[in-house]
């Protein structure tokens, strides 16, 4: 739903509050939407940004695309600056960020079951070595 949508500006409203909302909780910032809410928006196709006119991926595409990488390179430990898929280097980054504000009682939009999707595929919280930086 654009913005501005003059079919229905009060759905194009309430879709920004909710892309406004989302925003917040990933800089760890106080946030109404809870995870529950953002699991049933991302359940039918919600894009939580969009640019230029495209979607951005969902957590789902990007724990495939991360899937991809560990079958690939044998590890979930894509580094930050990886030139191949900067996206998912930042998206790994991001679950780390939302991992810690979580085990620090801080507003964190992960889901109980992306943690455990993310563990089942040996994903590390907190890594350090070379292929990290």
């Amino acid at each position: 739903v654009p913005r501005k949508w003059k079919q229905d500006p009060k759905l194009a409203r309430w879709v920004n509050t909710q892309r406004y909302q989302y925003n917040q909780l990933r800089k760890g910032k106080p946030s109404s939407l809870l995870p529950e809410q953002i699991h049933k928006l991302e359940s039918i196709g919600f894009q939580w940004r969009i640019l230029g006119g495209r979607s951005i991926v969902n957590w789902d595409e990007r724990y495939k695309q991360l899937c991809m990488y560990r079958e690939e390179y044998g590890d979930c430990n894509v580094p930050r600056k990886w030139k191949q898929n900067p996206e998912l280097a930042n998206w790994v980054n991001t679950q780390r960020k939302q991992y810690w504000n979580l085990q620090q009682g801080k507003p964190s939009f992960l889901l109980p079951e992306q943690i455990h999707k993310l563990e089942s595929i040996g994903f590390q919280w907190g890594i350090y070595g070379p292929r990290c930086l």
